[in-house]
């Protein structure tokens, strides 16, 4: 987020939640108080295999997997469309 100057996690946490989180620091803890845990995992997830292999950061496709959250708690914190959507879940 501050080494890529990328403002989309901060933008959708406030437009989403109507809360400003613009450091990694208040991203985190507003992750943990809404998901009420101190551990979370994220995920980058794209409508297709096209998009996610165009948005990875490698050409192996072993970086691109299919993810059941049934029976997760979930909590979108960035959304750029067909470009993809980060979530934190538990």
């Amino acid at each position: 987020m501050v080494e890529r100057e990328n403002p989309d996690i901060p933008d959708t946490i406030a437009y989403l939640y109507d809360v400003q989180a613009n450091t990694p620091k208040k991203v985190d803890q507003f992750v943990k108080q809404q998901l009420k845990t101190k551990n979370y995992q994220l995920i980058w997830l794209c409508d297709s295999r096209i998009n996610t292999a165009e948005y990875t950061d490698s050409n192996d496709p072993d970086h691109i997997y299919d993810v059941n959250l049934m029976n997760k708690t979930i909590l979108p914190i960035s959304d750029l469309g067909c470009e993809g959507f980060l979530i934190a879940y538990k």
